[in-house]
């Protein structure tokens, strides 16, 4: 196998014409393990044989491979992906809605149906207080072999807070049977807050430290020392004159943007840190006026080495 250049192959071997039967018999058999001529598609390098069609011009027989793989091999894996016990699989699209206080956005709820008749799909929420689905409940149908969809719209109040919230939708087949629940999330931020745009999760309480991933190998603050230090969600920061606010974020949930600055990570609008190391690099900042400057922004390593050092900038 040539993994990287399929094209080259599959001309080598004769064109696509002689590549697809030799795809066909290998796939006679899919998980025939490591001495067998066939598929063996429970060793994780042959994963991405099935897309090969698609070089060979086939990629109808990669749906179908791929298929054929979910519903043969995966059956002892999550129900939504066991053929014969749900009868649909459902999902999110999107699975997060961004809405400021007093505004709304929409989702649809969307299942395909992997039976031969037609399947209706029941559905109930409960929304959080300050959040309202509508509807709240309702029912749509997913034609044999095929998706069906119903559209929600998510609002909120004026006065409901920022932050993240979560709306469970239960969900239940015609026949009775329950399907796997979904959860729609929900950012509720002023324009141009940040919010929306934190993707890690920073900060954690004292008993439970693995809800939080500040450096990405498992590590994060401790939300009791920072209120300790006058960092509680929402406290507003003064220092050398600039005053930060705080994000208003509970522990557990995403309160900082990872970026990258050289090998760094930074925020633009809060106070920032590093992981693993100090770090400095040149900004362009753009003014409302459209004129440009250029800046050095730097950080220092998130734990000060330990303790061991201080801040190697402000």
């Amino acid at each position: 196998m040539v993994p990287y250049n399929l094209r080259a192959l599959f001309n080598a071997m004769g064109g696509n014409d002689e590549v697809v039967p030799r795809l066909d018999s290998f796939f006679e058999e899919l998980n025939a393990g490591p001495d067998s001529p066939h598929a063996w598609a429970g060793n994780e390098p042959g994963l991405e044989i099935p897309w090969e069609y698609d070089y060979a011009g086939a990629p109808w027989k990669t749906q179908k491979v791929v298929r054929r793989i979910q519903l043969e091999l995966y059956t002892d894996g999550p129900q939504s992906y066991s053929y014969g016990e749900v009868p649909v699989i459902s999902y999110l699209d999107p699975d997060r809605v961004v809405v400021a206080p007093g505004g709304s956005g929409r989702s649809k709820i969307a299942s395909q149906n992997v039976t031969d008749s037609s399947q209706t799909v029941e559905r109930s929420a409960s929304a959080p207080s300050g959040i309202v689905l509508s509807p709240s409940s309702g029912s749509y149908t997913a034609p044999p072999a095929a998706s069906g969809a119903d559209t929600v719209t998510v609002s909120t109040s004026s006065g409901t807070p920022e932050g993240f919230y979560e709306i469970p939708i239960g969900l239940r087949s015609s026949d009775g049977t329950d399907l796997p629940d979904l959860v729609l999330r929900v950012v509720v931020a002023k324009p141009g807050s940040l919010l929306p745009y934190f993707n890690n999760t920073g900060i954690s309480p004292d008993d439970d430290p693995g809800c939080a991933n500040f450096d990405l190998v498992g590590w994060s603050y401790s939300a009791q020392a920072l209120e300790a230090a006058g960092l509680a969600p929402g406290a507003r920061v003064t220092h050398d004159g600039l005053a930060f606010e705080w994000p208003s974020v509970p522990p557990c949930q995403p309160d900082d943007r990872a970026a990258e600055l050289l090998v760094g990570r930074h925020d633009a609008r809060h106070p920032g840190q590093r992981d693993e190391r100090a770090v400095r690099g040149q900004i362009t900042i753009t003014y409302t006026d459209g004129s440009t400057q250029t800046a050095q922004l730097g950080f220092s390593d998130w734990t000060l080495n330990g303790g061991g050092s201080r801040p190697s900038y402000g």
